[in-house]
């Protein structure tokens, strides 16, 4: 038997069973659910080829029945019904500490354990790193959440580490062109918040417009940055903390997102300046402020 896995229906095409030498055809033939958490329904139970729909996801066994009227015989098969989107195309907290998932485009990036803080984060040990993964999931809903949180390292006493840093979160098809959030805090100052552009990964890129400051990060504990993306009119709200901080327009022709660049600007040089991130989701859900 073979199957198409969704949520909501299946195409199933029944295994050709012998029952003394006869083409199936001239049995009687039955379909039916062994067992299952749902009710399936069929399309023509009686039918060698047919459809089922299942109620509900999860594990069913189907059941074919021959019989004419002298012997009978059966086969079944096991079937796993999926969503037809998981719901989250994309997520890493880091706290496996490892980038098995991504490929470095440039630089060095790492995971690493900030100071009293639990699990791992990402951060630079070279300036200018970029790293690809990607999507574990490409049928994206209409509205996609996409969000992650980045640290202020800059300790007080250090102008320097102290002063502007900034990433950015590049949201990509296979060639490389997309738009990204490009996040940047200031110890000293407002930081800023924008959507730039990019044709090549985030190798180059041109801004497309800003949103209002995020505001002085005040210490050096995570924020969390979301914007909510409508592929059908093509709008990007940005959050910083759960306020919004306004809409822009992208291109149509970044809809179909299926890779997600982390860029960083600035490198960890041991006084703890840089931003860093944690947490990336990209799903049909928010979550977080």
């Amino acid at each position: 038997m073979s199957h198409q896995e969704g949520p909501c229906a299946s195409a199933i095409r029944q295994p050709h069973i012998c029952v003394k030498e006869a083409p199936l055809g001239d049995h009687a033939v039955s379909d039916r659910r062994a067992g299952g958490p749902g009710t399936v329904t069929f399309g023509n139970s009686s039918a060698v080829d047919t459809t089922a729909s299942f109620s509900q996801v999860g594990a069913y066994v189907l059941q074919l029945d021959a019989d004419d009227d002298e012997l009978s015989d059966s086969d079944t098969v096991e079937i796993t019904v999926n969503s037809s989107g998981s719901g989250i195309f994309f997520a890493d907290d880091f706290d496996d500490n490892n980038l098995n998932g991504w490929t470095t485009l440039a630089g060095v990036l790492a995971t690493f354990q900030y100071p009293s803080a639990p699990g791992y984060e990402v951060h630079a040990t070279v300036a200018n790193s970029r790293m690809r993964a990607n999507l574990s999931d490409t049928n994206l809903s209409d509205i996609v959440y996409i969000s992650c949180q980045i640290r202020h390292t800059g300790g007080t006493g250090d102008s320097g580490a102290m002063g502007w840093k900034h990433d950015r979160l590049w949201m990509v098809d296979d060639s490389g062109a997309g738009f990204s959030v490009y996040m940047a805090l200031d110890q000293n100052g407002a930081g800023g918040l924008y959507i730039y552009t990019t044709t090549d990964f985030g190798a180059t890129e041109t801004s497309l417009g800003d949103f209002s400051t995020p505001g002085d990060p005040n210490g050096n504990d995570k924020k969390t940055v979301k914007l909510v993306y409508n592929r059908l009119t093509d709008q990007v709200e940005c959050f910083y903390e759960g306020a919004s901080k306004g809409t822009l327009s992208v291109s149509s022709s970044y809809r179909d997102f299926t890779k997600i660049v982390v860029y960083m600007k600035h490198a960890y040089d041991g006084t703890w300046g840089q931003l860093d991130m944690d947490d990336i989701r990209i799903a049909n859900t928010s979550v977080g402020p």
